[in-house]
């Protein structure tokens, strides 16, 4: 087959471009990356992830800022798999993926919230696209929900068009906020209205995820995930525990006697079904009436944290690795 000059100049100009294209994009991918270092969305962690982890937790929020491995983490290999906002279900899709670097023998503290295994799918929620971009850094497509190859693309290939101020990093950098540099050492007592903070917080978690107050629906997925993270720690030799974390007393009295009925029943059959030991500090009196260990009404501060895992290692920890 012939072909002219003309268009042989031309493929070769093409391929030039593209090459050329690529080259530029690579290189400003590699500057943009160098000048955002923001972790807004705590996912720099698993960076550093390291293996032969014994002691880890998984958990939503309250089991990311309640579980504090300063001190703990000088005597065993820790590691915090809890992210803001996160489902068992993804809980169970991370462990999946970072299975290798746990050790046999070790603990997963599995945190259940009181709202954790009701509501909507996390598909149905508003917030679902704003988290669900996270995971492209972290997890491979088969355990990202509604996985979209685009996303994939733009994270991983070309991060620098995800960013609406890309000219503004380029110029001053991005770092991680203040407000999140500086969320775990609030302190609950000092930083506003206790009682208004309680009822945001019960409102958001119990009224507006499907009003589970008074449906008390149970999210199928979200249960089965649960139960799929103690078949895997058994399946690893890794002892699974379920635990609460500790909540003021200003968050834990709106919710009412007859949805923690209904809470704790469907907890403790799992724990027996499943021959698992559930823990629940939510009311634990060295926490609940004092704010001073506390960033809010449902989430433990540095401190709080600290005492919390101290309380922990001496009640739990110790009593099952010798």
């Amino acid at each position: 087959m012939y072909i002219s000059n003309s268009r042989i100049k031309l493929l070769v100009k093409v391929a030039v471009f593209l090459a050329l294209l690529s080259l530029t994009l690579n290189l400003c991918n590699k500057l943009y990356l160098t000048k955002n270092v923001c972790d807004n969305e705590g996912i720099v962690k698993f960076e550093d992830i390291k293996p032969e982890i014994i002691i880890s937790n998984t958990g939503n929020s309250h089991g990311l800022y309640g579980f504090n491995y300063e001190e703990l983490g000088k005597e065993y290999n820790c590691f915090n798999f809890a992210l803001t906002s996160q489902k068992l279900s993804y809980d169970y899709n991370l462990v999946c993926n970072y299975e290798d670097y746990l050790a046999d023998g070790g603990i997963m503290f599995i945190t259940v919230s009181f709202f954790s295994i009701y509501g909507e799918d996390e598909e149905e929620q508003e917030i679902f696209e704003s988290t669900n971009r996270r995971y492209y850094k972290i997890l491979p497509p088969h355990l990202i929900k509604e996985y979209n190859w685009k996303e994939d693309v733009k994270h991983h290939v070309f991060p620098v068009i995800n960013d609406e101020e890309v000219l503004k990093t380029f110029v001053e950098g991005k770092q991680t906020g203040e407000v999140y540099q500086k969320f775990w050492y609030q302190n609950a007592a000092e930083t506003g209205d206790l009682e208004d903070n309680a009822q945001k917080a019960y409102e958001r978690h119990y009224v507006t995820n499907g009003n589970i107050i008074s449906n008390k629906k149970v999210n199928k997925k979200e249960y089965k995930a649960l139960t799929d993270l103690i078949t895997f720690c058994k399946s690893r030799d890794i002892q699974p525990v379920l635990i609460t974390t500790p909540y003021t007393h200003e968050y834990k009295e709106r919710i009412g006697q007859d949805f923690l009925d209904d809470f704790y029943m469907r907890i403790e059959e799992i724990a027996e079904q499943n021959d698992v030991e559930y823990y629940d500090y939510s009311d634990d009196g060295r926490f609940a009436q004092y704010p001073q260990f506390f960033v809010n009404a449902d989430h433990l501060n540095y401190n709080g944290a600290l005492k919390f895992t101290d309380i922990v290692k001496e009640e739990i920890i110790d009593q099952r690795i010798q």
